[in-house]
This record gives C-alpha cells, structure tokens and sequence, in this order.
C-alpha cells in the first residue's frame, strides 16, 4: 500500500509530504467547475469558497466532517463504473477523483435524492441503485487511484468482493419509508415547475407580468413551501435555466425536462433542510450540470439585493410581489390553507398537465 500521506517531524517542525498522485486528484478537483460548498454557522447558510476544500493547509477542517452531496448524472456513472469496473471517461475518472477524494478526507457521499430520483417510476430499481453505488462507495482508497492513473485496467473481482462485504446491507423497511417520502417531496414541487414552464412558454408577454401571473397562481391556488419559488424567479430570468427544452413541441422531451427540473429544485430543498441539522459541518455539492450548479449558488449566495440585480427597474414591483405571496405564508391559518391545496394536489397537478397539452396544440411552432 502506497503512502500518499505522511506527517514527519524534523528538528521540532512538522513537516507533511503528499504523493504526487494525491496532489494531481487535488488540483484536477479545484479546476472543475463542478463543486458548490455550503455550512450552517450562525444561524445561517453560508457559501463555501470551493478552492478550501482543496488546500492542503486547511485539510484537517474538513476530516470527518464532510458530507458530498451527488447529483443523478453523478450516480450514474458510479453504477456505469460498477457494471463495468474501468474508466471509459473523463466523466469516470471524476467520479472517481470524487471517490478518492471523499475516502481521504472521511466524508460521507450522499446520493439520497439522486438515487430516488432514479426510481420515481420503479422502487425496486431505486434499491438496485443503493446496492450498487454502496459497494463502489466501499472500493479501497489504492484501488480508486490506480484506477485513476492507469495503473490498473479494471478493479479485480478480489477487490469487488472485498467491497461488497465493506458495503452495508440494505435497510429495506427504512429505505421503503424514504423512498415515499422523497417522491413526495417531488410531487410538491412539480405544479411549480409545470405552471413556470406554461408561463415561459407563453408569447408576448413580459417578464415582469410572467412573474405577476404566477405569483397570483400561488396566492389563489398553490403555496406550499419557498424553496422551489425562489427557484422558478430564477428560471423566469434565466430564459428557462434549469427547465431545458421548455420551448419544445415533443410532449415526452417536455414532461422529461419539467420533471428533471423538479428534482434539481428537490435537491436543493434538501441541501437547504439537511445543513442546519448539522451546523458547521460542511456540505459539497457535486454535479456535472452546469444549470444545477448555477441555481443553487444563486440559491444560496446570501445577497439582499439579489433580486435588484435580476430584474432591474423592475425590481421595486417583484419586491412588492414577493412580499404579498409572504404576506399568504405568515397567515394564521397558513397549515390549513397548505393541507388544504395538498389534499388536492392530484388534481392541480393534472389540471397543469392539460393546460401544458393545450399549449402545444395551440402552438405546433413554438
């Protein structure tokens, strides 16, 4: 086993020496504009500068207690990596550079919502998803970088097997409980994003009267929560943002786009929930979309004028927009109202979907 971590002391100072490959993984890490690093201090969310999870001298701050939170696109190449144990890409060597990096600091990789994200159609293949990204997850931290820099061609079956015994066994009641939990957390979302994309579709109108529509859309008929609001003003600007293909006229590429988009806005929610049950510990968000990454820090830069700098002279309105729907969530019955939309979300949900059908029969050019 080679050493890629050694603390000498020489005439009363430590000095720390790091292998090559180890600093190579390292600053292949730091130039991936890939990372988004958050912590819970003071009664905050707090944005990370990425480049400290990456410098030697601040290392120890991060040593058990990291958590690196991965995205679908992530997820899948760890179950690519485990079908067929090399690397055929970049995008595999850096999971890996993830994986190595993740085994060195001890943090915990999180694929949560990625792996049920996977599964909104089939539990058992969200299970199948645990399985095979927990036994990766337990591959050797030598084997991981040999991998890396070719100096093996493929993990050996001696070393799969030692990782599936690493790998823990499957909660199945637990997992059964979170997995319906998380779809849920889904299907609270998802009106926000199917009424987002009706309105970006929507020709000849401003931006600003967009935003008036949708916020009057959730005055009247849909407030639940703030996370996915904040998102869908962002989309609004952004020209659609994490909602891709919103213009398209193919029904299925449009509902795929609508739900990714809900996902994206589920893991944010989650990031934002999970962080101040841990305060000062620091959570890494890993992706490799780049409209992802771009949302959640606009998401969680905390920047009043935020909203100034998106919509200009426009702004002082969206403020007083904003602040109505507010007004809605601090009303003294706010629960009941939000049960009450809950308890028929079905058909919110299929009355948006009928009216996103109307919208491409009236409309075979958009």
């Amino acid at each position: 086993m080679k050493q890629h971590f050694v603390e000498i002391e020489i005439d009363g100072e430590k000095i720390i020496h790091f292998s090559g490959e180890l600093q190579g993984i390292f600053e292949n890490l730091k130039t991936e504009d890939k990372l988004l690093g958050i912590v819970y201090s003071e009664n905050e969310i707090k944005v990370v500068e990425t480049i400290d999870f990456f410098d030697f001298t601040k290392i120890k701050f991060l040593d058990k207690n990291l958590t690196i939170v991965i995205d679908r696109n992530l997820l899948i190449i760890g179950r690519e990596i485990f079908d067929m144990g090399q690397l055929v890409s970049k995008k595999h060597t850096y999971f890996c550079a993830l994986l190595a990096y993740a085994i060195f600091t001890n943090a915990q990789i999180d694929p949560t919502i990625s792996i049920y994200e996977g599964g909104d159609s089939s539990e058992h293949k969200a299970l199948d998803d645990i399985y095979k990204f927990r036994v990766v997850d337990n591959l050797s931290f030598d084997s991981v970088v040999d991998l890396i820099y070719g100096d093996i061609d493929k993990i050996s079956q001696d070393e799969w097997n030692k990782a599936r015994i690493r790998a823990k066994s499957i909660d199945k009641i637990s997992e059964n409980e979170n997995f319906n939990k998380t779809l849920n957390i889904f299907k609270e979302n998802y009106p926000y994003l199917l009424k987002a994309t009706l309105l970006l579709r929507l020709q000849g109108v401003s931006l600003y009267n967009k935003i008036k529509m949708f916020n009057n859309w959730m005055i009247n008929e849909y407030v639940t929560k703030a996370e996915a609001v904040t998102i869908v003003l962002y989309c609004f600007y952004k020209s659609g943002g994490i909602i891709k293909n919103y213009n398209t006229n193919d029904y299925l590429k449009l509902i795929g786009s609508i739900k990714n988009a809900t996902w994206d806005v589920s893991l944010i929610s989650y990031m934002k929930v999970q962080s101040p049950k841990n305060p000062n510990r620091y959570y890494l968000l890993a992706t490799d979309d780049k409209n992802l990454l771009s949302a959640c820090k606009y998401f969680f830069t905390p920047d009043t004028g935020i909203v100034d700098t998106l919509f200009g002279n426009k702004s002082k309105e969206v403020h007083q927009l904003i602040e109505k729907v507010n007004r809605v969530c601090l009303l003294p019955d706010r629960e009941k109202i939000v049960l009450e939309r809950l308890n028929r979300l079905d058909a919110i949900t299929s009355s948006l979907i009928r009216e996103l059908e109307e919208s491409i029969l009236k409309n075979p050019n958009v």
